[in-house]
């Protein structure tokens, strides 16, 4: 419930300054029909060798813990909100990790 009346203003919490290459983001989101805390780590693969992906962990604490690292070179605010939405939307968010896209060349 507290998180929840952090997250009022804004729909998440970020703890670093942006732009930035790693950001650790809290926000409550659906995972197997119910809401849960997530505790989201968005990385900026800098176009690197990697595809863009998202693991998802259960964290001791019953929250979860979800990594999303995308190729781009810097994570803003519109990236976090579209990743919010993506996250959200996502019809069949399983745990472990899950890879999209093209390698970079």
């Amino acid at each position: 419930m507290a998180l929840k009346a952090q997250l009022a203003d804004r729909g998440y919490l970020c703890s670093c300054e942006l732009p930035a290459v790693k950001a650790s983001v809290r926000f409550l989101g659906p995972f197997h029909g119910r809401e849960v805390a997530w505790n989201m780590t968005l990385c900026a693969l800098q176009g690197g060798s990697s595809r863009s992906f998202m693991a998802i962990a259960p964290a001791p604490d019953g929250t979860f813990a979800l990594t999303v690292g995308l190729n781009l070179t810097a994570i803003d605010e519109p990236t976090i909100k579209k990743t919010l939405i993506m996250v959200r939307n996502f019809k069949r968010l399983e745990l472990g990790r899950h890879e999209w896209g093209e390698t970079p060349s």
